[in-house]
């Protein structure tokens, strides 16, 4: 008595490979559908240019001015930002009270 167990008949092993290339297809299709085929084309063609950032060196010197020198936040409401220097010397004084 032979033990055939093992051994997959042609339509299990059939099934198998078939069911293998569908999960793989599904996959495929639930990747390109999260995201895309090469990004949205059609707006950067409405735009006819590709966007334009900053340089780091002229985010550094906008940084630089606005934590070193006085200005608006809200001025409806009032708020203002202030140097950290001289922020920071404030908050020295008032902790020292």
């Amino acid at each position: 008595m032979a033990d055939n167990s093992t051994k997959p008949d042609g339509f299990s092993f059939l099934a198998s490979i078939i069911a293998v290339l569908v999960t793989i297809a599904v996959f495929a299709v639930i990747v390109l559908m999260a995201y895309g085929l090469g990004g949205n084309k059609e707006a950067a063609a409405v735009a006819g240019e590709t966007p334009k950032y900053p340089s780091g060196a002229t985010l550094k010197a906008q940084d630089d001015e606005v934590l070193s020198t006085y200005g608006w936040v809200d001025q409806d409401n009032s708020v203002v930002r202030i140097p950290v220097d001289v922020a920071q010397e404030l908050l020295i004084q008032e902790l020292n009270k």
